[in-house]
């Protein structure tokens, strides 16, 4: 039985099997290789034909899709990929074998040490609260005034601490008296709870370009 060369085919021309591509002059079709050749998500198939060898010999040029990155938190990895340990190792392991962790971890380095920091605010205005708190927060009482630290997105250096619904970016953590939320402010930090409350996103590894081509 004759061997099947489209493995090798896909990572010569820099891509991997089924992986979705563009061909420059082309773009609103995706591509991607499997045994069976070039294939094409566009309606007309015939549009593949004669593509790979102009591919192959220069003529048409093939244009990578960023990959999609979400929180960069996992579970599961590959053998030998680069992983990233909350408050762990401060440089990445490599994923042993069987390839699966007993923990969670980040593939992205930036993302770990931006989710640390947002824990470590995120606890130390929680201690704030319980310091400063005279007594527990009445949810049932609709009277009492439940007050939050929020930070105003037109305004890098102001934050707010109100009682009402603002439409801004907020915190979840509550105090019972004015007072207390701007004591808040500094035990914790301004620059930091702006951080947090403005700066700080689970999907700071997000891919906009690859999100627009899905």
């Amino acid at each position: 039985m004759s061997k099947n060369y489209m493995e090798q085919v896909a990572r010569m021309l820099g891509v991997e099997v089924e992986e979705r591509f563009k061909i420059k002059g082309y773009e609103d079709s995706k591509f991607y290789i499997n045994k069976d050749g070039l294939q094409c998500n566009c309606s007309n198939n015939e549009i593949v034909t004669g593509i790979l060898s102009n591919i192959m010999t220069g003529k048409y040029e093939i244009v990578k899709i960023p990959k999609r990155k979400h929180t960069g938190l996992e579970s599961v990895a590959k053998k030998d990929e680069a992983v990233y340990i909350l408050f762990g190792f401060r440089q990445s392991v490599s994923a042993p074998e069987p390839a699966e962790l007993q923990t969670d971890f980040f593939t992205d380095k930036e993302i770990r040490n931006n989710w640390e920091r947002y824990i470590d605010i995120k606890k130390r205005l929680a201690r704030a609260a319980s310091e400063l708190n005279t007594e527990p927060i009445d949810w049932n009482d609709e009277n009492k005034a439940k007050w939050y630290i929020s930070c105003d997105p037109k305004d890098n250096n102001d934050l707010i601490f109100n009682n009402r619904i603002y439409k801004g970016p907020g915190d979840d953590i509550y105090f019972n008296k004015a007072g207390a939320a701007k004591k808040a402010i500094e035990i914790v930090g301004k620059d930091d709870l702006i951080w947090m409350l403005r700066d700080f996103q689970a999907f700071i590894g997000y891919s906009r370009e690859a999100a627009a081509d899905e």
